[in-house]
C-alpha cells in the first residue's frame, strides 16, 4: 500500500483556539550574484566554507540544463562537493579562481559534451590547464542520464524505517525534482527522471538491480500518473508520494517529510531554504549546501511568499519560538530579482505577503471595461494600475476599470516593459511593398514622453514581447526588401536589445503565425497555436513540445502563461451538439492537471464572439481580452474576467 502525503496533511495549527502564535525571529542568508553563474559560485563558496575551505571534487553542470543539475545533487552530496554551473563554452575566471583556491583536483561533469548545450570541451580544457581531471556522465536524454548518474552514485542510501530509497520525478517539470535535492544529497538517494505518463524501463531495471525497497514519488498524478505508482508497487517496492495541489504545496510536503523522517539526525523546523518557484536556475547549486545544513527547500515568487510557504514558515517559527532567544535560519537563493527584499519584509511584518494586487471589482460575470469600436490588444501594467491597448491604430492607456483614458501616440501592438516605465509598439509607415505595409518598432515612456524608434528595416515588424529582464524584445517580422517566392518565405521571429541593437533573426518559418512569448527565465521562447505549445532556445534551435499529452485534450486557438508559470489560459471556439457554437477561456493548472472553464459565450457562429489576445493580470486573478463578433464593423469591447479561486 502506498503512503500518500498531501497538502491536507496536518503539520501544526498556528491559529488553534483563536490564539495568536508567538513566532521566532528569522535570520536571513542570501546567496545572490549578478547572474546565475555568480549565484552558483556564491553557493559553492558556502559549501567550501562548510568544508573548512578545502575541496577535492566539484560537480559541474551547464547553466542551461536543470535536469543535469537535479540528478547531480546526490552525487555532489556523496562526494562532499558543490554543484557549480558554468556557461557551456567558457570556464569563467571567477570559477577558475575558486577551483584553484579550494584545491579541487577532480571534476565530475554531468551533461553533453557541447559548447552550446552542455559542458563543452572549452570548459574541460580550462579545467585541465588548472590540473583538474575531468570525468563525464552523459547519455542521449535526461532520463538515461539520470540512470547513469544513479549508477555512478553506487549503493543508494537507506531512509530510516523505509529501507534503500530512490526518488522518482517528472523529467519535464523542474520544481518537484528541485525540492527533492536536499533530501537526495543528504541521504545518497538517486533522483531518477521519467516521463509523466510512462514509467521508463531503464528506471525500472535500475530499481530492481539495486534492490530498492522504497521510492519517493515527487508530485501528484499530473506530474507522475497513477500508472507509474502502480508499476513501482508491482515490483514489490513501497511508495511515498509527496504531493500538493501546487508546486509550492508539494515543496512544503517535501519539507514536512524531511523533518518527520530525519528530525533525530538532521532536518528540523529551525532551517528552511527559499527559491523562486517558476525559474530553476537560482537553486541549481542549492542541494549540496542545504544537505550539509540539514535544510529543506521551499518555493516562493519574486514579489510574494505564497500562502502554502507562509503557513509552513509560521508553523516552524511557532515551534521554536517558546525557547525565547532562538531564530529560524532562512537561506535565500538568488538576488532581489529572484525573491525581493520587499516580499521578505512584507512577510516579516505581517506574517504573510500579497505581492501586486489588482484592485478591480469584477463579479462572477465578465465585465467590459472599454467598449469603444476597434479597442483591442489589452496589456496590464506591472503594478496593475493601468491597461495599455490599441484603438484606431493609436496606443492608449486607461485605469484598469476603464477610466482616465489617455492617448499616448500613433501605433499598434502595445507591450508594457517589465519595470513599467516603457511601452513598446509597432507603427505602420504607410509604405506598402508586395501587398504588405512597412512597420517599425518603437518604445515610448509610459507617461507619453521620450519616444524612440528601434528598428528601421524594409520590413513589417510587429507584436513585440519584452524579455523578463527587460533587456530584449522578441517580435514578428516580414521581410519586404525583395519579392518573396512564396507566402511564408520572409516571415519569421526576430530579437533586438531594448535599445535596438544586436538584431537577431530566427529564420524558422514554422514560428510565424504562432503566439510567441518569452519563458519565465528568459532563456527560451514559448510558441503555440491550436496544435500545441513548444519552447525553443533564443536562437530558434532545440524545439521541445510542452506537455503535449495534457494540451491535446483541449481545442484552442490561442494561449497565455500565468505570471507564476503554473497555469495556461487557452482560448477556443467549437460547435455544440445543438448547432450553436461555444467560445471559451479554459485555464489549465500544470501542477494538478485541473482544467477550469473561466469564460463561456454561446450562440450561433457570429453571436458566440471570438475571444482574442488573453492577458493575465500581474496578480494572476484576472484575464483581460477583447471580443470580435464577426460583423463587418465589429464591436470589440475589452473585457476583464475574474478567475475563480481553486
Amino acid at each position: 500500500m502506498a503512503t500518500v502525503v498531501t497538502a491536507a496533511t496536518v503539520f501544526l495549527s498556528v491559529a488553534a483556539a483563536g490564539a495568536v502564535p508567538q513566532l521566532a525571529d528569522i535570520d536571513e542568508q542570501r546567496y545572490g550574484g549578478a547572474d546565475r553563474y555568480a549565484t552558483s559560485l556564491r553557493v559553492a563558496e558556502a559549501v567550501a566554507a562548510d568544508a573548512d575551505g578545502s575541496l577535492n571534487w566539484v560537480v559541474m553542470v551547464s547553466g542551461r540544463n536543470w535536469t543535469d543539475a537535479v540528478v547531480a545533487a546526490p552525487l555532489a552530496g556523496s562526494l562532499g562537493a558543490p554543484v557549480l554551473s558554468t556557461p557551456s563554452g567558457e570556464l569563467r575566471p571567477d570559477a577558475a579562481a575558486f577551483l584553484q583556491r579550494t584545491g579541487v583536483s577532480k571534476a565530475l561533469i554531468i551533461g553533453a559534451d557541447s559548447d552550446t548545450e552542455g559542458v563543452g570541451p572549452t570548459v574541460v580544457a580550462g579545467l585541465e590547464e588548472l590540473g583538474i581531471s575531468a570525468e563525464r556522465i552523459t547519455r542521449t536524454d535526461q532520463y538515461a542520464t539520470s540512470v547513469a548518474a544513479a549508477r555512478r552514485l553506487g549503493t543508494p542510501g537507506d531512509m530510516r524505517g523505509l529501507g534503500r530509497t530512490a526518488i522518482v520525478a517528472n523529467g519535464r517539470v523542474f520544481a518537484d525534482a528541485l525540492v527533492a535535492g536536499a533530501i537526495a544529497a543528504r541521504g545518497s538517494h538517486p533522483i531518477l527522471l521519467t516521463k509523466p505518463e510512462i514509467f521508463r524501463r531503464d528506471v525500472a531495471r535500475y530499481l530492481i538491480e539495486k534492490d530498492i525497497e522504497h521510492v519517493v514519488l515527487m508530485g501528484g498524478e499530473a506530474a507522475l500518473h497513477q500508472v507509474i505508482e502502480n508499476d513501482i508497487t508491482a515490483l514489490g517496492i513501497k511508495v511515498t508520494r509527496l504531493a500538493g495541489t501546487t508546486r509550492y504545496e508539494t515543496a512544503v510536503e517535501a519539507a514536512k517529510f524531511a523533518v518527520r523522517r530525519f528530525s533525530l539526525t538532521c532536518f528540523t523546523e529551525r532551517r528552511a531554504g527559499l527559491a523562486r518557484g517558476h525559474v530553476p536556475f537560482d537553486a541549481f547549486s542549492a542541494a549540496p549546501l542545504l544537505a550539509r545544513l540539514c535544510t529543506p527547500l521551499l518555493l516562493a515568487d519574486p514579489d510574494a511568499i505564497p500562502a502554502a510557504t507562509v503557513r509552513y514558515l509560521n508553523s516552524a517559527r511557532s515551534v521554536i519560538a517558546p525557547s525565547g532567544d532562538d531564530t529560524m535560519d532562512v537561506h535565500i537563493f538568488g538576488g532581489s530579482a529572484a525573491i525581493s527584499d520587499a516580499a521578505i519584509d512584507d512577510y516579516l511584518v505581517g506574517g504573510t505577503t500579497v505581492g501586486v494586487q489588482c484592485n478591480l471589482e469584477v463579479g462572477s460575470e465578465p465585465q467590459a471595461i472599454i467598449d469603444d469600436v476597434d479597442a483591442i490588444l489589452p496589456v496590464w501594467s506591472p503594478d496593475c494600475r493601468r491597461i495599455a491597448y490599441q484603438h484606431n491604430r493609436e496606443i492608449w492607456t486607461a485605469d484598469i476599470d476603464g477610466g482616465n483614458r489617455v492617448k499616448l501616440t500613433r501605433g499598434s501592438f502595445p507591450a508594457w516593459s517589465p519595470d513599467g516605465t516603457r511601452i513598446a509598439f509597432s507603427r505602420f509607415t504607410g509604405q506598402e511593398l508586395y501587398m504588405e505595409v512597412v512597420a517599425h518598432l518603437h518604445v515610448i515612456n509610459s507617461d507619453g514622453t521620450g519616444e524612440v524608434q528601434l528598428t528601421n528595416s524594409i520590413s513589417q515588424d510587429y507584436a513585440p514581447r519584452w524579455s523578463p529582464d527587460g533587456r530584449r524584445i522578441l517580435f514578428r517580422r516580414i521581410d519586404l526588401w525583395e519579392e518573396p517566392e512564396e507566402f511564408f518565405a520572409k516571415r519569421h521571429l526576430a530579437i533586438i536589445d531594448d535599445d535596438g541593437g544586436n538584431e537577431v533573426n530566427l529564420e524558422t518559418r514554422a514560428f510565424f503565425g504562432r503566439t510567441h512569448y518569452w519563458t519565465h527565465d528568459g532563456e527560451r521562447i514559448s510558441i503555440g497555436d491550436g496544435g500545441g505549445v513548444a519552447t525553443v532556445q533564443d536562437d530558434g534551435s532545440d524545439w521541445k513540445p510542452v506537455w503535449p499529452v495534457i494540451l491535446s485534450r483541449i481545442k484552442f486557438s490561442g494561449y497565455a502563461w500565468s505570471p507564476d508559470g503554473c497555469r495556461i489560459a487557452l482560448v477556443g471556439k467549437a460547435p455544440l451538439e445543438n448547432g450553436e457554437w461555444e467560445s471559451y477561456i479554459k485555464v489549465l493548472n500544470l501542477d494538478n492537471d485541473e482544467v477550469r472553464t473561466v469564460v463561456r459565450y454561446t450562440g450561433d457562429v457570429f453571436q458566440a464572439a471570438n475571444i482574442v489576445a488573453p492577458q493575465w493580470s500581474p496578480d494572476g486573478r484576472f484575464i483581460a481580452y477583447y471580443l470580435h463578433d464577426g460583423k463587418v464593423i465589429p464591436q470589440r469591447p475589452i473585457v476583464v474576467a475574474r478567475i475563480p479561486p481553486a
